[in-house]
């Protein structure tokens, strides 16, 4: 059997919804985690917000709890909750699922890197009258880059 016959019966077959699910699914969780495990870890790390230590004892609660357990809390808050039924079932469920799973190792991965940044940088883009933003972007993401891509492999 010759590579194009293989591929016409993959696009044919429901082999080919099953592989976008799983590119939406891997790409989806990717992006949001990073940005989302960046934003926690930073907030932890470098501000001084009030809720930052309960905010690092959330991001270490999906490991403290077992998989089951977690597993049935979401279903019976989507279940259990009228405007979150229709979503029970759907992609972005299965998104957050994946989010809360490798949400401690990948904050932490990230916690370190940023912990290993010395202030300077920072404090250099504030001298020179940057943006909040624009300081965490090009100052911070550069020297972020390859722990980034170790929380995406999670």
């Amino acid at each position: 059997m010759d590579f194009s016959a293989l591929g016409a019966r993959l696009c044919r077959s429901r082999v080919s919804r099953f592989l976008k699910n799983t590119m939406v699914l891997a790409g989806a969780t990717a992006i949001l985690s990073m940005v989302l495990f960046t934003f926690v870890a930073y907030v932890v790390i470098r501000t001084r917000f009030v809720g930052r230590a309960a905010l690092d004892f959330a991001s270490w609660l999906p490991s403290t709890l077992p998989g089951i357990i977690l597993g049935l809390g979401l279903l019976s808050l989507f279940l259990g909750n009228p405007l979150l039924r229709p979503l029970y079932g759907s992609m972005s469920l299965l998104v957050l699922a994946t989010l809360i799973s490798s949400m401690t190792l990948g904050v932490q991965i990230i916690k370190s890197a940023l912990t290993q940044l010395g202030l300077e940088l920072e404090e250099a883009a504030d001298r020179l009258r940057r943006f909040r933003v624009g300081t965490a972007f090009e100052i911070l993401f550069c020297p972020l880059s390859l722990r980034l891509c170790y929380s995406l492999g999670l």
